[in-house]
């Protein structure tokens, strides 16, 4: 499993979230801003094994600091996965 670094970082106002999963997963990707208030779900959907993207919009949103989270849980096996990372919204 990983969560790739979102591009461009610093966006405005689109972002494209990559990440792989090495079996069928449950996904759920969610942004939070700094102090750790949710913002929305970009995504929570049964993805198969392999690379994706997303994307993540902040037309709507403050310029300021975002945390991106994905959580995975393998639909075939007892695998799960958790990481976070940053990003820079720029209005």
């Amino acid at each position: 499993f990983s969560l790739g670094d979102a591009y461009p970082n610093p966006f405005n106002p689109i972002a494209k979230i990559p990440f792989s999963i090495p079996f069928d997963s449950n996904v759920d990707i969610t942004v939070y801003d700094i102090n750790g208030r949710f913002i929305s779900n970009i995504i929570l959907a049964n993805f198969s094994l392999g690379n994706h993207t997303v994307e993540f919009d902040g037309k709507n949103l403050s310029t300021g600091i975002y945390i991106i989270k994905m959580n995975a849980e393998s639909l075939t096996s007892n695998h799960s996965f958790s990481q976070s990372s940053k990003v820079l919204l720029l209005k």
